[in-house]
Protein backbone atom coordinates (compact mmCIF):
# COMPACT_ATOMS: atom_id res chain seq x y z
CA UNK A 1 0.00 0.00 0.00
CA UNK A 2 1.06 3.68 -0.92
CA UNK A 3 1.51 6.40 1.19
CA UNK A 4 -0.63 8.35 -1.20
CA UNK A 5 -3.64 6.67 0.05
CA UNK A 6 -4.83 9.80 1.65
CA UNK A 7 -7.82 9.36 2.82
CA UNK A 8 -6.48 8.55 6.08
CA UNK A 9 -5.18 12.45 7.24
CA UNK A 10 -4.29 14.00 10.27
CA UNK A 11 -4.67 17.24 11.81
CA UNK A 12 -4.06 19.47 15.10
CA UNK A 13 -6.88 21.64 15.27
CA UNK A 14 -8.60 24.32 17.74
CA UNK A 15 -11.21 23.72 20.20
CA UNK A 16 -14.23 25.16 18.83
CA UNK A 17 -17.00 26.28 21.32
CA UNK A 18 -19.96 24.53 20.50
CA UNK A 19 -23.28 25.52 22.09
CA UNK A 20 -26.38 23.06 21.94
CA UNK A 21 -29.36 23.81 20.01
CA UNK A 22 -32.85 22.69 21.42
CA UNK A 23 -32.80 19.09 19.90
CA UNK A 24 -36.89 18.85 18.53
CA UNK A 25 -36.53 14.57 17.79
CA UNK A 26 -39.58 15.19 15.29
CA UNK A 27 -37.56 18.27 13.54
CA UNK A 28 -36.74 17.10 10.28
CA UNK A 29 -33.47 18.65 9.16
CA UNK A 30 -31.98 18.90 5.16
CA UNK A 31 -28.44 18.17 5.01
CA UNK A 32 -28.08 18.95 0.77
CA UNK A 33 -24.96 20.62 -1.03
CA UNK A 34 -25.56 23.32 -3.79
CA UNK A 35 -22.32 23.66 -6.25
CA UNK A 36 -22.18 25.45 -9.56
CA UNK A 37 -19.59 26.71 -12.03
CA UNK A 38 -17.80 29.40 -10.30
CA UNK A 39 -18.34 28.23 -6.82
CA UNK A 40 -14.63 28.50 -4.99
CA UNK A 41 -13.62 26.54 -1.86
CA UNK A 42 -10.55 26.63 0.41
CA UNK A 43 -9.37 22.99 1.18
CA UNK A 44 -7.48 21.65 3.99
CA UNK A 45 -6.56 18.16 4.28
CA UNK A 46 -4.01 16.54 6.77
CA UNK A 47 -3.26 12.58 6.89
CA UNK A 48 -0.80 10.62 9.61
CA UNK A 49 -0.38 6.82 9.61
CA UNK A 50 1.59 4.18 10.42
CA UNK A 51 1.76 0.16 10.24
CA UNK A 52 3.33 -2.05 8.72
CA UNK A 53 4.38 -3.56 5.06
CA UNK A 54 5.23 -6.70 4.28
CA UNK A 55 7.88 -7.25 0.97
CA UNK A 56 7.31 -9.79 -1.61
CA UNK A 57 10.11 -12.42 -0.56
CA UNK A 58 13.36 -11.79 -2.34
CA UNK A 59 13.98 -15.35 -2.85
CA UNK A 60 11.70 -18.94 -3.26
CA UNK A 61 11.21 -20.72 -0.16
CA UNK A 62 11.97 -17.38 2.32
CA UNK A 63 10.45 -15.44 4.40
CA UNK A 64 9.21 -11.90 3.31
CA UNK A 65 10.53 -9.02 4.54
CA UNK A 66 7.96 -7.19 6.99
CA UNK A 67 8.98 -3.43 7.62
CA UNK A 68 7.12 -0.75 9.89
CA UNK A 69 6.48 2.67 8.22
CA UNK A 70 4.96 6.13 9.48
CA UNK A 71 3.84 8.87 6.86
CA UNK A 72 1.54 12.12 6.96
CA UNK A 73 1.22 14.47 4.59
CA UNK A 74 -0.19 18.25 4.12
CA UNK A 75 -2.45 19.53 1.31
CA UNK A 76 -3.63 23.05 1.16
CA UNK A 77 -5.00 24.41 -1.76
CA UNK A 78 -8.50 26.77 -2.79
CA UNK A 79 -10.45 25.17 -5.89
CA UNK A 80 -12.66 26.89 -8.45
CA UNK A 81 -15.58 24.47 -9.96
CA UNK A 82 -15.39 24.85 -13.63
CA UNK A 83 -17.82 22.16 -14.24
CA UNK A 84 -21.04 20.61 -13.04
CA UNK A 85 -23.46 18.06 -15.02
CA UNK A 86 -27.07 18.55 -14.78
CA UNK A 87 -27.42 16.20 -12.26
CA UNK A 88 -24.95 18.67 -9.73
CA UNK A 89 -21.70 16.10 -10.11
CA UNK A 90 -18.70 18.13 -10.11
CA UNK A 91 -16.86 17.03 -13.24
CA UNK A 92 -14.08 19.88 -13.16
CA UNK A 93 -12.52 22.31 -11.18
CA UNK A 94 -9.26 24.44 -11.27
CA UNK A 95 -6.98 24.40 -8.00
CA UNK A 96 -3.94 26.29 -7.13
CA UNK A 97 -1.72 24.28 -4.24
CA UNK A 98 -0.72 26.71 -1.61
CA UNK A 99 1.02 23.19 -0.11
CA UNK A 100 1.45 19.53 -1.08
CA UNK A 101 3.84 17.99 1.00
CA UNK A 102 4.40 14.10 1.78
CA UNK A 103 6.54 12.30 3.74
CA UNK A 104 7.26 8.80 5.26
CA UNK A 105 9.71 6.47 6.78
CA UNK A 106 9.61 2.74 5.68
CA UNK A 107 12.30 0.91 8.19
CA UNK A 108 15.16 3.06 8.29
CA UNK A 109 14.61 4.68 4.79
CA UNK A 110 12.94 8.05 5.03
CA UNK A 111 11.48 10.35 1.95
CA UNK A 112 10.01 13.58 1.56
CA UNK A 113 8.85 15.36 -1.84
CA UNK A 114 7.25 18.58 -2.30
CA UNK A 115 5.04 19.92 -5.18
CA UNK A 116 7.00 21.94 -7.72
CA UNK A 117 6.27 25.61 -8.30
CA UNK A 118 5.24 24.97 -11.76
CA UNK A 119 2.74 22.60 -10.67
CA UNK A 120 0.77 24.46 -8.37
CA UNK A 121 -1.97 25.13 -10.69
CA UNK A 122 -4.01 22.09 -12.02
CA UNK A 123 -7.08 21.10 -13.30
CA UNK A 124 -8.70 18.35 -12.11
CA UNK A 125 -10.63 16.45 -14.09
CA UNK A 126 -13.13 13.82 -12.33
CA UNK A 127 -14.11 10.59 -14.24
CA UNK A 128 -15.18 7.06 -13.40
CA UNK A 129 -14.59 8.27 -9.73
CA UNK A 130 -10.84 9.41 -10.12
CA UNK A 131 -9.04 13.03 -10.69
CA UNK A 132 -6.89 13.14 -13.58
CA UNK A 133 -5.15 16.05 -13.44
CA UNK A 134 -3.17 18.17 -15.94
CA UNK A 135 -1.72 21.85 -15.52
CA UNK A 136 -2.20 24.72 -18.10
CA UNK A 137 1.15 25.92 -17.17
CA UNK A 138 3.00 22.66 -18.42
CA UNK A 139 3.67 19.05 -18.43
CA UNK A 140 3.24 17.00 -14.81
CA UNK A 141 5.36 14.18 -13.42
CA UNK A 142 3.89 11.30 -12.77
CA UNK A 143 4.12 11.19 -9.33
CA UNK A 144 2.23 14.82 -9.36
CA UNK A 145 -0.17 13.26 -10.83
CA UNK A 146 -0.70 9.97 -8.83
CA UNK A 147 -0.69 12.68 -5.49
CA UNK A 148 -3.55 14.26 -6.67
CA UNK A 149 -5.49 11.04 -8.41
CA UNK A 150 -5.24 9.30 -4.55
CA UNK A 151 -6.59 12.21 -3.00
CA UNK A 152 -9.60 13.19 -1.53
CA UNK A 153 -12.17 14.78 -3.92
CA UNK A 154 -14.83 16.64 -1.32
CA UNK A 155 -17.18 16.96 -3.53
CA UNK A 156 -17.61 13.56 -3.87
CA UNK A 157 -18.17 12.94 0.11
CA UNK A 158 -21.46 14.34 -0.70
CA UNK A 159 -22.46 10.50 -0.53
CA UNK A 160 -22.40 10.64 3.23
CA UNK A 161 -25.56 13.09 2.90
CA UNK A 162 -28.77 11.77 3.56
CA UNK A 163 -31.10 11.82 0.45
CA UNK A 164 -34.00 12.89 2.63
CA UNK A 165 -34.50 15.32 5.28
CA UNK A 166 -33.51 13.92 8.44
CA UNK A 167 -34.48 13.71 12.56
CA UNK A 168 -32.05 13.59 15.55
CA UNK A 169 -30.91 10.46 16.05
CA UNK A 170 -32.21 8.61 12.85
CA UNK A 171 -29.06 6.65 10.97
CA UNK A 172 -28.63 6.10 6.75
CA UNK A 173 -26.29 4.29 4.99
CA UNK A 174 -23.67 6.17 2.71
CA UNK A 175 -23.60 5.79 -1.15
CA UNK A 176 -20.95 4.20 -2.87
CA UNK A 177 -19.41 7.10 -4.51
CA UNK A 178 -18.46 8.10 -0.78
CA UNK A 179 -17.18 4.95 0.29
CA UNK A 180 -15.27 4.31 -3.03
CA UNK A 181 -13.52 7.83 -2.28
CA UNK A 182 -12.88 7.54 1.44
CA UNK A 183 -11.43 3.91 0.98
CA UNK A 184 -9.84 4.15 -2.54
CA UNK A 185 -11.31 0.76 -3.72
CA UNK A 186 -11.91 0.23 -7.21
CA UNK A 187 -14.31 -2.43 -6.33
CA UNK A 188 -16.87 -2.95 -3.58
CA UNK A 189 -17.82 -6.42 -2.62
CA UNK A 190 -19.12 -5.79 1.11
CA UNK A 191 -20.13 -4.16 3.79
CA UNK A 192 -21.06 -0.32 4.06
CA UNK A 193 -20.78 3.22 6.39
CA UNK A 194 -23.90 4.21 8.60
CA UNK A 195 -24.15 7.72 9.21
CA UNK A 196 -26.26 9.21 12.27
CA UNK A 197 -27.43 12.75 13.06
CA UNK A 198 -26.18 12.77 16.35
CA UNK A 199 -26.99 16.59 17.80
CA UNK A 200 -27.75 20.40 16.44
CA UNK A 201 -25.19 22.55 17.31
CA UNK A 202 -23.92 26.08 17.47
CA UNK A 203 -20.79 27.78 16.25
CA UNK A 204 -20.57 31.56 16.45
CA UNK A 205 -23.75 31.92 14.95
CA UNK A 206 -23.83 29.00 12.25
CA UNK A 207 -26.32 26.28 12.71
CA UNK A 208 -24.21 22.83 12.26
CA UNK A 209 -25.22 19.39 12.13
CA UNK A 210 -22.85 16.92 13.42
CA UNK A 211 -22.92 13.44 12.65
CA UNK A 212 -21.62 10.10 12.91
CA UNK A 213 -19.97 7.60 10.89
CA UNK A 214 -18.99 4.08 10.81
CA UNK A 215 -18.31 0.68 9.24
CA UNK A 216 -16.56 -1.70 7.72
CA UNK A 217 -16.23 -1.89 4.15
CA UNK A 218 -14.39 -4.88 2.28
CA UNK A 219 -13.24 -4.70 -1.54
CA UNK A 220 -10.30 -4.67 -4.32
CA UNK A 221 -8.00 -1.93 -5.15
CA UNK A 222 -5.19 -1.47 -6.84
CA UNK A 223 -2.95 -3.05 -4.15
CA UNK A 224 -5.54 -6.38 -3.65
CA UNK A 225 -7.86 -7.18 -1.45
CA UNK A 226 -8.62 -4.73 1.59
CA UNK A 227 -10.74 -4.33 4.53
CA UNK A 228 -11.55 -0.68 5.72
CA UNK A 229 -12.48 0.06 9.18
CA UNK A 230 -13.64 3.72 9.94
CA UNK A 231 -15.16 5.70 12.17
CA UNK A 232 -15.84 9.33 12.98
CA UNK A 233 -17.63 12.41 12.56
CA UNK A 234 -17.91 14.89 10.47
CA UNK A 235 -20.22 18.74 10.56
CA UNK A 236 -22.95 20.13 8.11
CA UNK A 237 -23.28 23.61 7.87
CA UNK A 238 -26.96 23.93 7.81
CA UNK A 239 -27.19 27.75 6.61
CA UNK A 240 -24.25 27.76 4.73
CA UNK A 241 -24.96 24.14 2.70
CA UNK A 242 -21.82 22.90 2.94
CA UNK A 243 -19.84 19.65 4.71
CA UNK A 244 -17.17 21.96 6.35
CA UNK A 245 -15.42 19.22 9.01
CA UNK A 246 -14.70 15.65 8.67
CA UNK A 247 -12.32 13.81 10.99
CA UNK A 248 -11.85 9.49 10.87
CA UNK A 249 -9.67 7.19 12.22
CA UNK A 250 -9.49 3.74 10.14
CA UNK A 251 -7.76 1.14 9.85
CA UNK A 252 -7.05 -0.55 6.24
CA UNK A 253 -5.75 -4.33 6.02
CA UNK A 254 -4.32 -5.89 2.96
CA UNK A 255 -6.01 -9.46 2.94
CA UNK A 256 -3.99 -12.79 0.80
CA UNK A 257 -6.39 -15.75 -1.10
CA UNK A 258 -7.31 -16.93 2.03
CA UNK A 259 -8.53 -13.38 3.64
CA UNK A 260 -5.31 -13.47 6.08
CA UNK A 261 -4.19 -10.09 6.84
CA UNK A 262 -0.67 -9.27 5.49
CA UNK A 263 -0.07 -5.93 6.37
CA UNK A 264 -2.20 -3.39 8.15
CA UNK A 265 -2.09 0.54 8.43
CA UNK A 266 -3.67 2.02 10.79
CA UNK A 267 -4.53 6.29 9.90
CA UNK A 268 -6.19 9.41 11.19
CA UNK A 269 -7.92 11.72 8.57
CA UNK A 270 -8.91 15.68 8.89
CA UNK A 271 -10.17 17.77 6.34
CA UNK A 272 -11.79 21.53 6.54
CA UNK A 273 -13.52 23.31 3.93
CA UNK A 274 -14.75 26.74 3.31
CA UNK A 275 -16.47 29.02 0.64
CA UNK A 276 -14.65 32.14 -0.49
CA UNK A 277 -16.30 34.82 -2.28
CA UNK A 278 -13.55 35.48 -4.20
CA UNK A 279 -9.79 34.70 -4.75
CA UNK A 280 -7.19 36.54 -7.04
CA UNK A 281 -5.55 33.60 -8.33
CA UNK A 282 -8.83 32.33 -9.12
CA UNK A 283 -10.80 35.44 -10.39
CA UNK A 284 -12.41 35.82 -14.01
CA UNK A 285 -9.36 37.81 -14.86
CA UNK A 286 -6.66 35.65 -13.05
CA UNK A 287 -7.90 32.66 -15.74
CA UNK A 288 -8.79 34.11 -19.11
CA UNK A 289 -6.60 33.04 -21.26
CA UNK A 290 -6.15 29.97 -19.95
CA UNK A 291 -6.72 26.17 -21.67
CA UNK A 292 -9.02 24.49 -18.76
CA UNK A 293 -9.88 21.38 -21.32
CA UNK A 294 -7.58 18.63 -22.01
CA UNK A 295 -5.99 18.41 -25.18
CA UNK A 296 -3.08 16.63 -27.07
CA UNK A 297 -0.98 19.46 -25.64
CA UNK A 298 -1.57 20.23 -22.24
CA UNK A 299 -1.91 16.72 -20.76
CA UNK A 300 1.56 15.37 -21.59
CA UNK A 301 3.95 14.08 -18.94
CA UNK A 302 7.09 15.27 -17.92
CA UNK A 303 10.25 12.64 -17.08
CA UNK A 304 12.74 14.14 -14.73
CA UNK A 305 15.06 12.01 -13.37
CA UNK A 306 18.29 14.12 -11.99
CA UNK A 307 19.87 11.33 -10.65
CA UNK A 308 20.00 9.79 -14.12
CA UNK A 309 20.51 13.22 -15.82
CA UNK A 310 17.45 12.61 -18.19
CA UNK A 311 14.62 14.94 -19.13
CA UNK A 312 11.87 14.53 -21.60
CA UNK A 313 8.32 15.28 -22.55
CA UNK A 314 6.09 12.52 -23.32
CA UNK A 315 2.25 12.12 -24.52
CA UNK A 316 0.42 10.55 -21.55
CA UNK A 317 -1.04 7.43 -24.03
CA UNK A 318 2.68 6.47 -23.25
CA UNK A 319 3.97 4.33 -19.53
CA UNK A 320 7.36 4.39 -18.39
CA UNK A 321 7.90 0.62 -17.68
CA UNK A 322 11.53 0.90 -16.43
CA UNK A 323 14.14 3.25 -15.52
CA UNK A 324 17.97 2.81 -14.34
CA UNK A 325 21.28 4.34 -14.72
CA UNK A 326 21.82 2.60 -18.63
CA UNK A 327 17.91 1.79 -19.62
CA UNK A 328 14.71 4.01 -20.17
CA UNK A 329 11.79 1.65 -21.51
CA UNK A 330 8.18 3.13 -22.72
CA UNK A 331 5.51 1.75 -24.18
CA UNK A 332 1.57 2.17 -25.43
CA UNK A 333 -1.46 -0.01 -25.39
CA UNK A 334 -1.74 -0.45 -29.68
CA UNK A 335 1.84 -1.88 -29.82
CA UNK A 336 4.21 0.98 -30.15
CA UNK A 337 7.66 0.86 -27.70
CA UNK A 338 10.44 2.89 -27.17
CA UNK A 339 14.71 2.14 -25.97
CA UNK A 340 15.94 5.25 -24.57
CA UNK A 341 19.99 4.00 -23.90
CA UNK A 342 22.42 6.14 -21.80
CA UNK A 343 26.12 6.78 -22.29
CA UNK A 344 27.91 8.48 -20.01
CA UNK A 345 30.08 11.61 -21.62
CA UNK A 346 32.65 10.32 -24.37
CA UNK A 347 31.05 7.15 -25.37
CA UNK A 348 28.46 8.90 -27.37
CA UNK A 349 27.80 7.15 -31.18
CA UNK A 350 27.34 9.33 -33.92
CA UNK A 351 24.14 8.71 -36.08
CA UNK A 352 26.45 6.92 -38.77
CA UNK A 353 27.59 4.54 -36.23
CA UNK A 354 24.26 3.96 -34.82
CA UNK A 355 22.85 3.14 -38.45
CA UNK A 356 25.82 0.98 -39.36
CA UNK A 357 24.72 -1.22 -35.84
CA UNK A 358 21.15 -1.38 -37.01
CA UNK A 359 21.83 -2.13 -40.80
CA UNK A 360 23.89 -5.26 -39.18
CA UNK A 361 20.90 -6.33 -36.77
CA UNK A 362 18.35 -5.88 -39.36
CA UNK A 363 20.46 -8.58 -41.91
CA UNK A 364 20.94 -11.24 -39.07
CA UNK A 365 16.99 -10.72 -38.07
CA UNK A 366 16.67 -11.45 -42.04
CA UNK A 367 14.34 -8.36 -41.71
CA UNK A 368 13.05 -6.82 -45.45
CA UNK A 369 13.74 -3.56 -45.52
CA UNK A 370 10.72 -1.73 -47.83
CA UNK A 371 12.23 2.06 -47.08
CA UNK A 372 15.46 3.25 -45.90
CA UNK A 373 15.58 6.60 -44.93
CA UNK A 374 18.76 8.90 -44.95
CA UNK A 375 19.96 10.66 -41.68
CA UNK A 376 19.34 14.10 -41.18
CA UNK A 377 20.32 16.49 -38.98
CA UNK A 378 17.26 18.09 -36.72
CA UNK A 379 17.37 21.64 -34.98
CA UNK A 380 18.12 21.65 -31.45
CA UNK A 381 18.03 23.82 -28.69
CA UNK A 382 20.54 22.16 -26.47
CA UNK A 383 22.94 18.99 -28.16
CA UNK A 384 22.87 17.61 -31.73
CA UNK A 385 20.08 15.47 -32.72
CA UNK A 386 19.83 13.00 -35.54
CA UNK A 387 17.11 10.68 -37.19
CA UNK A 388 16.79 7.85 -39.64
CA UNK A 389 13.94 6.02 -40.38
CA UNK A 390 13.06 2.58 -41.52
CA UNK A 391 9.64 0.24 -42.77
CA UNK A 392 10.70 -3.47 -42.31
CA UNK A 393 8.73 -6.60 -42.57
CA UNK A 394 10.10 -8.32 -39.55
CA UNK A 395 8.57 -11.67 -37.99
CA UNK A 396 5.39 -11.34 -39.82
CA UNK A 397 4.41 -8.28 -38.87
CA UNK A 398 5.47 -4.82 -40.85
CA UNK A 399 6.67 -1.69 -38.82
CA UNK A 400 8.50 1.09 -38.98
CA UNK A 401 11.49 1.43 -36.79
CA UNK A 402 12.87 5.16 -35.95
CA UNK A 403 15.91 5.45 -34.76
CA UNK A 404 17.42 9.27 -33.14
CA UNK A 405 20.82 10.06 -31.69
CA UNK A 406 21.52 12.67 -29.05
CA UNK A 407 24.90 14.20 -28.14
CA UNK A 408 25.30 16.49 -25.57
CA UNK A 409 28.38 17.48 -23.46
CA UNK A 410 26.93 15.56 -19.89
CA UNK A 411 26.07 12.33 -22.26
CA UNK A 412 24.47 11.30 -25.23
CA UNK A 413 21.11 9.27 -25.78
CA UNK A 414 19.99 6.67 -28.45
CA UNK A 415 16.32 6.56 -28.99
CA UNK A 416 15.34 2.80 -30.76
CA UNK A 417 10.94 2.39 -31.32
CA UNK A 418 9.28 -0.03 -32.81
CA UNK A 419 5.78 1.15 -34.35
CA UNK A 420 3.27 -0.81 -36.14
CA UNK A 421 2.46 0.57 -39.62
CA UNK A 422 -1.27 0.24 -37.84
CA UNK A 423 -0.64 3.20 -35.68
CA UNK A 424 2.05 5.21 -37.97
CA UNK A 425 1.06 8.36 -36.06
CA UNK A 426 2.72 7.02 -33.13
CA UNK A 427 6.21 8.27 -34.67
CA UNK A 428 4.95 12.07 -34.26
CA UNK A 429 4.95 11.03 -30.64
CA UNK A 430 8.40 9.82 -30.88
CA UNK A 431 9.77 12.65 -32.81
CA UNK A 432 8.34 15.01 -29.90
CA UNK A 433 10.47 12.95 -27.10
CA UNK A 434 13.17 12.67 -29.42
CA UNK A 435 13.45 16.42 -29.70
CA UNK A 436 12.43 17.20 -25.72
CA UNK A 437 15.30 15.29 -24.91
CA UNK A 438 18.09 16.88 -22.51
CA UNK A 439 20.89 15.78 -20.65
CA UNK A 440 22.69 16.89 -17.08
CA UNK A 441 25.37 15.36 -15.04
CA UNK A 442 23.45 12.86 -13.05
CA UNK A 443 24.21 10.61 -10.23
CA UNK A 444 24.25 7.86 -12.46
CA UNK A 445 27.29 9.06 -14.43
CA UNK A 446 29.72 11.08 -12.22
CA UNK A 447 32.64 13.40 -13.77
CA UNK A 448 35.59 11.37 -15.34
CA UNK A 449 38.87 11.75 -13.91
Amino acid sequence: MGLRRSWWAWALWGWWAFTGLAQDASHLVAMRETVAAGDLYRVSCRVRLEGTLRLPAEKEGTAPTILPFQGNSQIDYVERILEVTAQGEVRRTLRVYEQMTFQRRLGQQEQKSDLRPAARRMVIVRHNQLEVPFSPDGPLLWSEIDRVRTDVFPPALTGLLPSMPVKVGEKWQARREAMVELTDLEKITQGHLVCCLERLIDQDGNRLAQVSLQGTVVGISEDGASRHHLQGFYYFDLDGKLLTYISLEGKQALLDSEEKVVSEVKGQFVMTRQRLRNHDLLSDQAIRGLTLVPNEENTRLLFDEPELGLRFIYPRRWTVRRADARQVVLDEPNGGSILLTLDSPGHAWTAAQYQNHVEQWLAKEKATVHRRGVIRGIAQASGRLEHFQYEVSLRGERLILDYYAYQHPHGSVTLAARIPTTVAKLSEDVALIAQSLRRSRGAAHPPEP
